[in-house]
C-alpha cells in the first residue's frame, strides 16, 4: 500500500482500515489484516493490539480474534448515541410489560447486531451480549426489518443469505423466508420459533425514521413463557411499543 500524499499518517489509516474490517466481518485476526495491508503479521498485530488498549476493540479469550467494540464505537456519533438511549428507556417498558427480554437490533449485511438489551425479573432469561450477531433469516429482529427495507435492497441480501440451518426449525430456503416476510407486513411482527436457539422462541417489530425501517426491538424467553396461548398477547405489546418508538424519533427529529 503506498500513500504519496506527504499530509499522509499511514500507521493511522492501517489502524482505520483494520476497525473497519473488524466490524464488516464481526472480528479480526492479525494475519488477516496483515495480508489486506501487506504487511508483517506481528506489525498487523501492534496495530490491532493499540486499538484494543484504547477500547476500540476488544480480544476474544478464545479464538484470539479482535472484536469491535460497538458500546465505544456508538459513542462517537452522539445523534446515534441518542437514539439508542431513547430505544433503551422503552426497552425497559418492553421487558417490564411482557416480563421477557427485550432486545434492540440493527442490520449489517445478512447480520443482525445487538446494540441493547434489557432483562426482567423472570427467573429465565435469554442473554444476547452487545455486538452480538445473527443471521437475518434466524432471528426475529432480523426478520422484522428485513420484511420493511425496500424491495431491491430486500432482494440483494436474500440473495447472500448463507440458509446453514442453525436447528431443526431454521428456513433452509429463500422461499421459506419470502413466505415468512409476506405474513410478517400483514402482521406487523416477526417470530423466531426455535430458529436459532432451540428452546428460545422471539417476537419482534420494526423501528421507523420518516417512514424507513432502520432497526428493531424485540423480546425473547423460552418457549414455555413465549407460547401459542401468550404469544400474540405478546406481539400487540411488541407492536405498541415499536410504533411509539418510532413516532418519538420522528417527533424529536433523532
Amino acid at each position: 500500500m503506498v500513500f504519496e500524499d506527504n499530509n499522509y499518517v499511514q500507521s493511522l489509516a492501517r489502524g482505520l482500515i483494520g476497525l473497519e474490517m473488524a466490524v464488516r466481518q464481526g472480528s479480526i485476526k492479525p494475519s488477516e489484516l496483515a495480508k489486506e495491508l501487506d504487511i508483517h503479521r506481528s506489525s498487523a498485530y501492534r496495530l490491532l493490539i493499540t486499538m484494543e488498549k484504547m477500547g476500540y476493540l476488544s480480544q476474544d479469550s478464545i479464538s484470539h480474534r479482535f472484536i469491535p467494540n460497538r458500546n465505544k464505537l456508538i459513542t462517537l456519533i452522539p445523534s446515534v448515541d441518542d437514539w439508542v438511549q431513547v430505544v433503551r428507556d422503552f426497552l425497559k417498558r418492553l421487558s417490564q410489560e411482557t416480563n421477557e427480554s427485550a432486545n434492540l437490533g440493527i442490520l449489517d449485511n445478512c447480520d443482525i447486531i445487538y446494540l441493547a438489551q434489557e432483562h426482567s425479573t423472570n427467573i429465565v432469561r435469554i442473554h444476547n451480549p452487545i455486538g452480538w450477531r445473527r443471521p437475518i433469516q434466524a432471528s426475529a429482529l432480523g426478520k422484522a426489518l428485513l420484511a420493511y427495507l425496500d424491495e431491491s435492497t430486500r432482494g440483494n441480501i436474500i440473495k447472500n443469505i448463507d440458509f446453514t440451518p442453525l436447528t431443526h426449525n431454521s428456513l433452509s430456503t429463500s422461499q421459506a423466508l419470502k413466505n415468512q416476510l409476506l405474513s410478517i407486513r400483514e402482521n406487523r411482527y416477526a417470530v423466531d420459533d426455535e430458529e436459532s436457539a432451540e428452546g428460545v422462541r422471539c417476537i419482534a417489530s420494526p423501528i421507523f425514521r420518516n417512514g424507513s425501517a432502520i432497526a428493531s426491538i424485540g423480546i425473547s424467553g423460552s418457549v414455555r413463557s413465549i407460547n401459542y396461548q401468550t404469544i400474540m398477547h405478546l406481539a400487540k405489546i411488541v407492536v405498541r411499543i415499536a410504533d411509539e418508538i418510532s413516532a418519538y424519533i420522528d417527533v424529536h427529529n433523532l
